[in-house]
């Protein structure tokens, strides 16, 4: 199997579910997630864990709320594995269901994300549509199948990039289109976007504490938001940020002074930066700063490699992967 490799296997009403045990791969923190979705709930509490070798099965009944939580974690990382075993018409047919869907109270539409990398068809996307729901991914125009073809399409298909989706603030310091910051990057077609991996994962239920902060390294921390203010003559910002693994630790941002209004108190973010030293103190010089709008109870977020200067952060990464509509 490879680092990014799962398998599945139906006996009678069971699914088995195996994936590779090795640290920092894709398939370990599908594995996790998968894991703590399905034994946190009391409702799926019948999973059986087997090891064997680096690999790690789990198997449970094809009961719903199983199936739910199973959709779940194959929709949030559809674009980072590759399934092996039963095919995804096999594997929809017993899971029941084909979507997820996001619904923030106040909208008028919700946000349907596919199970599986194929997509919707077209016609269930009409359907989905006719719904109030915009389809978040479907079937890409001349598409073949195959891995190789994806070079032969450019990022500009996506309906992320298509619609130069970036802020007001990105759009003003550069005249360069997020197409164009994306082919600086080295994504030039969806086969880079494809292959492109997090380098890292963090695992939300096992936070980083204070006291793991190692001085003069970069770190990616989480935390919530205690407290945010302009620095001294207009620096900056300064935030103090409560980490989830305990302790808190001050984060400064030079000339960006505008994230005090962006990022309010008792936002849930995500902190990339160099531990620095102050009076005996861990403090983070900040690097990149985003929400984490990843649900809670998906307990492990991909790091990718990442450009903020030039707009391109972990978020704008995974947002690729998750809102794949090609334009119309």
């Amino acid at each position: 199997m490879k680092p990014y490799d799962i398998k599945t296997r139906i006996i009678d009403n069971n699914l088995e579910i195996t994936g590779l045990d090795v640290n920092q791969t894709a398939s370990q923190a599908f594995m996790i997630t998968l894991h703590k979705l399905l034994t946190h709930n009391p409702a799926t509490r019948g999973v059986t864990v087997a090891h064997q070798g680096q690999e790690v099965t789990l198997t449970c009944p094809l009961l719903a709320p199983y199936r739910r939580a199973i959709v779940k974690v194959l929709s949030y990382f559809r674009d980072n594995i590759r399934l092996l075993g039963e095919t995804t018409t096999t594997l929809g047919q017993h899971l029941q269901y084909g979507g997820v869907v996001t619904y923030h109270p106040g909208n008028k539409t919700f946000l349907v994300a596919p199970v599986f990398f194929e997509g919707f068809s077209p016609e269930a996307s009409q359907v989905l549509a006719n719904m109030g729901g915009y389809p978040v991914s479907k079937p890409i125009t001349g598409y073949t199948g195959e891995l190789h073809a994806l070079q032969d399409h450019d990022i500009s298909k996506l309906g992320f990039v298509h619609a130069d989706t970036q802020t007001m603030r990105d759009k003003k310091k550069s005249l360069k289109t997020l197409a164009d910051k994306l082919e600086s990057f080295g994504f030039t077609s969806l086969y880079e976007l494809l292959l492109n991996r997090p380098r890292t994962y963090i695992d939300k239920s096992q936070p980083q504490s204070i006291e793991e902060l190692t001085f003069e390294e970069e770190a990616t921390i989480i935390g919530d938001i205690a407290f945010a203010d302009h620095m001294r003559n207009d620096a900056g910002t300064k935030f103090r940020i409560n980490l989830e693994g305990g302790g808190t630790v001050t984060v400064t941002f030079f000339r960006q002074k505008w994230l005090k209004n962006k990022y309010p108190v008792g936002t849930q973010v995500l902190v990339t930066g160099v531990v620095k030293e102050f009076q005996g103190r861990p403090v983070i010089t900040g690097k990149s700063i985003e929400s984490l709008d990843v649900g809670r109870d998906i307990p492990v977020v991909p790091i990718y490699k990442q450009s903020p200067s030039k707009g391109i952060t972990t978020k704008v990464i995974s947002n690729l992967g998750a809102y794949t509509t090609p334009p119309a």
